[in-house]
């Protein structure tokens, strides 16, 4: 018997259609899994083309949707404008049925997760979601000030967002906040591998603003996590670097299954640290940095305080005390989980390995966008 799907397509008030949870849905599962009504290059003359092959089935389906930039005269180039969600090919969208219903949030419940081979589109639970709440995904980056995600959703979208973190008075405390971790991330796009340990200093602050803001980005999280690693790669501290690795495959493997190649690649980086194309460049000591309130200290923490501060569940994350390793155990225990039931999975050292050097000069590290 196949199981009812865990959600479903009805009215919103003054929002027209959205995607609703059938049941409570957990972090990490598989929302919607669908390959598109169609798919095409985002230009006028491909749109149309696309859409003069399709079925009159699925030519119903498409112009079902809402054009936000002609309402009162729909075209294709509109109707693909305002709902259309990139595939993995570049400049390509795809109409899907049901992903296309889900309507827009800057604290988005879950979040597009492209195949790696085809057309298809994923969506996951970024967040434990409620029975009958709404499935909410961002069309825009999250880190801007309301002013920036307004004007962007404005612009591109022709609506306005009121949302929970659009509603309201202002509030120049999130603002700030968010900002901030943009700013980190454009700072960190400078210095590189150039300052390794302002840099780590920088990742460890975005990390925890994201966690102060809530918006349960997981993507932002495995970012940062894996440019960790590899930072920690490049200066020898294999340690460090495994770690980070390990927090990284957890948000991958939450935020885009298990399926997807950077979840693979990122768990060999996990067991094979050294596998990073910068490894072993340097050997600059890295202070130990608090994953829960950044305090840092060369050498690791010490002490009476520090006494069980670490995990030793999953042994990839670093807490200053046990205090602070408490006060973050919510947050920590999703990813704990994710290390923990990994460790039965067979990783080859030479797949690992297999794809670091060709001809003596180290490959293109993934990236995960």
């Amino acid at each position: 018997m196949t199981e009812p799907l865990p959600f479903r397509v009805g009215d919103t008030t003054g929002r027209g259609l959205g995607v609703y949870a059938t049941r409570a849905i957990a972090l990490g599962e598989l929302i919607i899994s669908e390959d598109p009504i169609v798919a095409s290059l985002l230009n006028a003359e491909s749109e149309e083309l696309a859409i003069s092959l399709l079925s009159e089935e699925d030519k119903a389906v498409f112009f079902s949707f809402v054009d936000q930039h002609h309402p009162g005269n729909p075209t294709i180039e509109g109707i693909f404008k305002s709902n259309a969600v990139p595939t993995n090919r570049p400049g390509t969208g795809g109409m899907y049925a049901n992903i296309c219903r889900t309507n827009h949030s800057c604290t988005p419940n879950a979040a597009y997760s492209p195949s790696d081979t085809s057309d298809r589109e994923n969506i996951y639970a970024y967040t434990d979601i409620a029975e009958g709440a709404e499935i909410l995904t961002s069309y825009i980056p999250l880190w801007r000030s309301r002013e920036h995600r307004q004007e962007h959703l404005s612009t591109g979208f022709k609506f306005t967002c009121a949302c929970t973190a659009c509603a309201g008075p202002p509030n120049p405390v999130s603002d700030a906040l968010r900002e901030e971790v943009h700013r980190l991330g454009q700072a960190m796009k400078e210095s590189g591998m150039i300052n390794t340990a302002e840099t780590l200093r920088s990742l460890n602050a975005r990390l925890r603003l994201v966690e102060e803001e809530g918006t349960h980005d997981l993507g932002i999280r495995c970012e940062d996590r894996l440019y960790a690693s590899q930072i920690a790669a490049s200066c020898s501290d294999y340690e460090t670097s495994r770690r980070h690795a390990g927090q990284a495959y957890a948000l991958s493997l939450l935020g885009r299954g298990r399926e997807c190649a950077d979840t693979v690649y990122l768990l060999r980086l996990h067991r094979y640290p050294r596998a990073h194309d910068s490894a072993g460049m340097d050997e600059e000591p890295l202070p130990a940095l608090c994953d829960g309130c950044g305090k840092e200290e060369m050498g690791g923490f010490k002490g009476k305080a520090a006494k069980g501060g670490g995990c030793g569940s999953c042994n990839c994350a670093l807490y200053c005390s046990r205090s602070c390793k408490l006060a973050h155990a919510a947050l920590h225990k999703p990813i704990c989980e994710v290390i923990q039931r990994s460790k039965s999975e067979v990783v080859s050292e030479a797949d690992a390995f297999r794809d670091k050097y060709r001809d003596g000069k180290a490959q293109d590290e993934c990236a995960i966008q």
